[in-house]
């Protein structure tokens, strides 16, 4: 096991304890909806949960339709959601809520609003996540997640290795061939449960572009679980212009 999975495991266990997690879910809202990007391959089948606690704790979730919306939420423990045999983006659900407990604890490095334009709002995105790679890693990454315009944007650089899960409704094989070279991972890696394989066994710097947990996210870079990470709140892609990219890194402290 890595020094990551060691400090991923404390952040979890801090959230676990904390007394203002221990809350029961009072709404839940699913949306269910389908995408194409500008120039992408493949029509996205999305969906997003949204939970809000009695005590007013929220999480977000954004998965593909194929990992299905699993059992009923309402009236539930975060807690019991997250230490049952939940599928795995909804433990992640679980946990973002708890984060977000503790979410005014970290501020950004700096944030961007994405333009109202799909096309514009998708390639900033691609661009400020190809920028913090090669400021911040200067060589080459391997792409975990697949999306069309940060492919492109990595490759016509020079900064992509390689593609190693391209379909988000499949974890990343347990013995996939990480190196110890820079990864960029989407947040499906949160949604499917491949995070926690990541973080156990990869020695190399990693950054996290993540439209799921965007509470527990920014926690994971503040104590270094990830090196940097770059988040996007809800409305996520749907609406661009009624959203920020946010970025967090493990040296800004807190």
């Amino acid at each position: 096991m890595t020094g990551r999975w060691r400090t991923y495991s404390r952040v979890v266990r801090r959230l676990v304890r904390d007394r203002r997690t221990d809350d029961r879910i009072a709404s839940v809202l699913t949306l269910s909806g389908a995408r194409r990007p500008p120039d992408g391959e493949r029509v996205h089948d999305d969906i997003v949960i949204m939970i809000k606690t009695e005590r007013g704790l929220e999480g977000a979730v954004l998965h593909p339709s194929g990992l299905g919306s699993g059992p009923s939420l309402l009236g539930r423990r975060l807690k019991s959601v997250w230490r049952s045999s939940a599928p795995s983006h909804l433990s992640a659900l679980a946990l973002d809520a708890m984060a977000s407990a503790r979410s005014g604890e970290v501020s950004p490095l700096f944030s961007e609003r994405l333009p109202r334009s799909y096309r514009k709002a998708e390639k900033l995105r691609a661009r400020v996540i190809a920028d913090t790679v090669e400021d911040r890693f200067g060589e080459s990454a391997l792409l975990i997640g697949y999306s069309s315009a940060i492919h492109r944007e990595l490759k016509r650089r020079g900064l992509l290795r390689g593609v190693v899960d391209a379909d988000p409704r499949v974890s990343v094989p347990r013995r996939a061939e990480l190196g110890e070279f820079p990864i960029v991972a989407t947040g499906m890696v949160l949604a499917n449960g491949s995070f926690k394989r990541i973080v156990a066994r990869h020695r190399g710097p990693i950054m996290l572009y993540s439209q799921t947990c965007p509470n527990l996210t920014p926690l994971l870079a503040r104590a270094g679980v990830v090196d940097v990470a770059i988040v996007e709140s809800f409305p996520f892609h749907f609406c661009p212009g009624e959203t920020r990219l946010r970025v967090f890194t493990a040296d800004q402290g807190g």
